[in-house]
């Protein structure tokens, strides 16, 4: 029934991939909320002033993020923001150590939170009828209320809202792709925004025009975008934008240098917030000079250490990466949906030499490894539903500088993602208890 659901909107997590469920949930306390909301707002806070800190220097961008050079024109605020990041999902694994460690950070895909209110209600009534059939337990606490995720309103409110701040004369709003063709959530916000009373199309970033005051679609006004852009190396054979996107969406560039749409997110946010180089630069000393002790303690507890690939030397990759291979992993930098992504201890040697020579395409990252919890669920298997061992990630949603929940996906492997082979596992809130 949940995939019917996103199948009938034409929801699918990548081309030809209907949506994954499995059986399982994660039930967390007031308190243990509260503490996430701590952790995911400290580094909103802290994501923000590394966007700032970055772009106040040219030579800053250079440096820390040279693949996002070509996109210092378009680097700017949305109209009706205050902040860089409209909305921001940030990954992180809580650790057999019960220590909460942030892995990755996306503003491009928050498609999981959408879909995550349409999971709750039928796998609550899957979870409460199998649970009641084996042991007689109580129900567990599966109203459409206790779903903890952000659910379908809120993106599109953040939409409005944008334009509303920015003082912009109300047109059609444009739910933008790119050349990847990713759709994922997009008729789920084109659905939403018809609920709210607005027209919303479908497109593609090359089918704008812009005339030098109005974005257009078809000759029709464009007052804001959602937009759904995977932003990467010129060359990599995974996401990016090619060369010469600056003619194939000149229209979208001109009008949003100009301030004619609300535009979100915005192309900092799908680049430099994007890049998991972002994380070695909360590591590095030039920016950690700036902060107080508290925001590099936050840091070193709760941000997993992230540095950019080394370049390998005439004797090849670096002997420590050879030999720390079991507890570190290696990762495009600007890649998503678990594109090349190298656990060390679960990779052979040569899959793991290889991931340490550097590839001008790829840009990497290396990351300390967090053994993550495992969580059991009932997965549909060759024998039928079974109890099955999912390796977890949990992630927090902040929308508009303000912490709106959480959801867990989960995996077989140690790459936890719904593009390979991964699940959403929904999240539901305890009733308080006296």
């Amino acid at each position: 029934r949940a995939r019917e659901a996103l199948a009938g909107l034409g929801v699918q997590h990548s081309r030809g991939m209907d949506a994954r469920v499995v059986l399982g949930a994660v039930l967390v306390d007031e308190q243990a909320e509260q503490a996430l909301a701590q952790v995911a707002l400290q580094l909103h806070a802290l994501v923000e002033r590394a966007v700032d800190w970055t772009l106040a220097e040219p030579e800053r961008l250079a440096r820390f993020f040279p693949d996002h050079v070509r996109m210092r024109p378009w680097l700017q605020k949305t109209p009706g923001l205050a902040t860089w990041q409209g909305y921001s999902r940030y990954d992180a694994i809580l650790g057999t150590d019960g220590q909460l460690r942030i892995i990755e950070l996306n503003t491009g895909c928050p498609g999981s939170f959408h879909n995550a209110p349409r999971y709750h209600e039928v796998l609550g009534e899957a979870l409460n009828r199998v649970l009641g059939q084996q042991t007689g337990t109580e129900p567990l606490p599966f109203s459409p209320g206790a779903c903890v995720g952000i659910g379908d309103g809120l993106l599109p409110a953040l939409v409005l809202a944008a334009e509303a701040r920015a003082g912009l004369e109300q047109g059609l709003i444009a739910v933008l792709n790119d050349e990847n063709e990713l759709r994922f959530e997009l008729p789920l916000m084109q659905a939403a925004l018809a609920q709210a009373g607005r027209r919303a199309v479908l497109a593609n970033a090359t089918d704008l025009t812009f005339d030098g005051g109005r974005l257009r679609w078809r000759g029709e006004p464009v007052s804001a975008t959602f937009n759904k852009f995977r932003i990467s190396t010129p060359h990599s054979p995974h996401h990016c934008w090619r060369p010469g996107f600056e003619s194939r969406y000149s229209a979208f560039l001109a009008a949003l240098q100009a301030g004619a749409f609300a535009s979100v997110n915005n192309l900092a946010a799908m680049t430099i917030t994007e890049d998991k180089g972002l994380l070695a630069l909360l590591h590095a000393p030039e920016f950690r000079a700036g902060l107080g002790l508290a925001d590099q303690q936050f840091i070193d507890t709760h941000v997993a250490w992230t540095a950019r690939l080394p370049a390998a030397g005439n004797a090849g990759p670096e002997p420590t990466l050879l030999a720390r291979q079991a507890a570190l992993v290696i990762k495009p930098a600007n890649e998503g949906r678990g594109f090349g992504v190298v656990v060390g201890r679960a990779a052979s040697t040569d899959e793991w030499t290889a991931a340490c020579r550097p590839d001008p395409y790829l840009p990497a990252v290396v990351q300390d490894y967090v053994e993550p919890l495992q969580l059991q669920v009932l997965a549909a298997t060759e024998e039928g539903l079974a109890p099955t061992e999912y390796f977890s990630t949990l992630s927090l949603a902040l929308v508009d500088g303000q912490y709106r929940g959480c959801h867990v996906r989960g995996a077989r492997g140690r790459t936890v993602n719904e593009a390979q082979q991964g699940a959403t596992i929904t999240v539901a809130r305890l009733p308080c208890r006296r």
